[in-house]
């Protein structure tokens, strides 16, 4: 998404785990990119097309992670997602 499908970029994945946490990093080439802050989504609005469809993936992802940060280095893009374990699972 982010290196808009150019097979010369690569993403890359990243999976870090402790007892207490999972992290994800996707890395990509969208330099400069950070994502913007966005409101609560209006289904109704998006589907009447007065509202921008753009907007949703950083909702859900909000919604299912514990953590959500994304930043940039001027040469890549990461998004980062992290989950807390439950005691049981440590």
């Amino acid at each position: 998404h982010g290196n808009h499908y150019r097979p010369e970029a690569p993403v890359h994945i990243l999976l870090l785990a402790s007892p207490t946490r999972l992290k994800i990093e996707v890395i990509d080439y969208s330099a400069g990119m950070s994502l913007p802050e966005t409101g609560m989504p209006d289904l109704e609005s998006k589907i009447r097309g007065q509202q921008t469809p753009r907007g949703w993936g950083r909702f859900l992802i909000k919604q299912f992670t514990d953590e959500m940060n994304d930043y940039t280095d001027g040469l890549h893009h990461t998004l980062e997602l992290v989950y807390h374990l439950p005691e049981d699972l440590q």
